[in-house]
């Protein structure tokens, strides 16, 4: 493992997590703190008590941060599976295993053929040049709560 992922804000705040090697291999890359910090100071109290889906995970740097913030439950969706190893070691040693489900499949595939629950907040954060299909995006808008 190598690097770290830090929290930004939240109950965790400022908490600092280790990498999986996906990330040292360049395979994934956590978003950037700047990013992070621009997309919660957009979503502001909306994140509170909020259903979070984290498609293409990652380091799970999304769904953490909601978490922290207050959402209700996060659910990661990640194919690698040192990621989703790593990310359970990570929200166990938060204790926050409990608020979430962490699966490793396909975002595209999981999406497509995942239950009805619906989500309030969806992520979508995948690797660099990936061209995500209309459906793709159709099904995911069809996982957004009213």
């Amino acid at each position: 493992m190598t690097g770290q992922l830090r929290i930004i804000a939240g109950k965790w705040a400022r908490r600092k997590l280790p990498l999986a090697v996906a990330a040292a291999q360049g395979i994934t890359r956590p978003t950037s703190d700047r990013a992070r910090e621009a997309l919660f100071s957009a979503l502001g109290s909306e994140v509170e008590d909020a259903r979070v889906l984290d498609l293409f995970a990652g380091s799970g740097a999304l769904g953490i941060e909601a978490l922290s913030r207050g959402a209700q439950s996060a659910t990661f969706v990640e194919r690698d599976e040192s990621c989703i190893g790593q990310l359970k070691v990570n929200l166990k040693k938060l204790e926050g295993l409990a608020q979430a489900t962490c699966v490793a499949t396909s975002a595209f595939s999981w999406i497509k053929k995942s239950g009805a629950e619906p989500f309030d907040i969806i992520f979508v954060d995948p690797p660099y040049e990936t061209e995500l299909p209309q459906e793709f995006w159709e099904a995911t808008e069809r996982r957004l709560a009213p």
